[in-house]
């Protein structure tokens, strides 16, 4: 190439454009990388709900907890969501409990940790959704309808729904069913 232009001398703005051509080329080489973007980080809600809501159904005051029968398939499958949803693989979990779902469409503790995992990435109106589902399948009782209502009330104070945000956690009360007296 530097033969070709040596040899067209007679033609100085000829040279000159060719010149700077290669020198334009070399400096898009010289700037390419071959290395991908960073990925995007996940989408993490900015207030830890989940956390918050499952200490407080842990401790609610209640002597009644009501959990389904097992099915091993969905056992595996709420284990290892549970275990990406720990490691901020957040839309990993989500397909896992969807499949979950998909084989135990009325189990009220899949629902809810899916509502929990809709909280994690931000979704509100999911998390409301299936958190009202969760409830509406469950027990109305203990624990798990303590995470159905605070859920919804997380759900409803991020939209901004205050108010409707504080009649959902009046119903958390209603979930705690007292020991019976012995004497």
């Amino acid at each position: 190439m530097l033969d070709a232009l040596t040899m067209n001398t007679k033609n100085p703005i000829r040279t000159s454009a060719s010149i700077s051509l290669v020198a334009a080329l070399a400096l898009l080489v010289g700037c390419s990388s071959d290395e991908p973007p960073p990925p995007k980080a996940p989408k993490v809600a900015k207030h830890d709900w989940v956390n918050e809501i499952r200490a407080e159904a842990e401790n609610a005051p209640s002597a009644v907890q009501v959990l389904p029968f097992a099915n091993p398939a969905v056992e595996d499958l709420r284990r290892s969501a549970s275990h990406l949803e720990s490691q901020g693989d957040f839309d990993t979990a989500k397909s896992k409990l969807e499949h979950a779902i998909q084989l135990e469409p009325s189990d009220p503790t899949l629902w809810q940790s899916l509502a929990e995992l809709s909280l994690q990435r931000e979704a509100w109106s999911e998390a409301e959704q299936q958190a009202q589902k969760a409830y509406d399948l469950g027990p109305k009782l203990g624990a798990l309808c303590v995470r159905n209502w605070l859920t919804v009330r997380a759900a409803r104070l991020e939209r901004g729904a205050v108010a409707d945000a504080e009649s959902a956690k009046a119903q958390v009360p209603a979930c705690q069913v007292a020991p019976p007296v012995r004497m």
